[in-house]
């Protein structure tokens, strides 16, 4: 084996599945391979198999290692399947109205907050901000008056309409 891989040290970042989630699992996992710059594309290769647990994303490298192909050709059609913002934000609206839309509950408002703040966060990244204001005006609409004041209190992030843009203060 040769140096670079007996000298890895850092875990190796693991990507679920989840639409949601991969930009931040591709950002940690290239950050992991500027620690090792002098890696072969299939050591590269090898290792992104051992991070990833879809079986199609999986077909895609191995693909790739079994016929040479480049990492960049695997990083495109990785980005292809995985990086769509637009099935994330529809993935969000139907994970939020499942939610129970019961102002009273403590329970109800923790679950609304803890979902809209972390999709809002990962919407953010996406682009010019424009599905985390699609957001917004999604919650600002959906939601009734009493269960959006309780959940502007509980997440410490009010949802709020200036001028008529929609914004999510941090």
């Amino acid at each position: 084996m040769k140096q670079g891989i007996k000298s890895r040290t850092l875990p190796l970042p693991v990507y679920s599945g989840e639409l949601a989630d991969w930009r931040s699992f591709w950002r940690r996992f290239l950050d992991y391979l500027d620690h090792m710059p002098r890696l072969t594309t299939d050591e590269k290769l090898t290792f992104l198999l051992e991070c990833i647990h879809d079986q199609s994303a999986c077909n895609i490298i191995k693909y790739a290692l079994q016929n040479g192909d480049s990492f960049e050709f695997v990083e495109k059609r990785l980005a292809v399947k995985f990086d769509q913002p637009r099935k994330v934000f529809t993935d969000v609206v139907q994970k939020l109205k499942r939610l129970p839309a019961t102002a009273n509950s403590a329970k109800g408002v923790s679950a609304c907050s803890e979902l809209t703040t972390k999709y809002y966060n990962i919407l953010s990244k996406f682009g010019d901000g424009t599905m985390a204001q699609l957001l917004t005006s999604f919650l600002e609409t959906t939601l009734d008056d009493e269960l959006l004041r309780e959940w502007r209190k509980y997440a410490h992030n009010p949802v709020s309409t200036h001028s008529g843009t929609h914004q999510i203060i941090g």
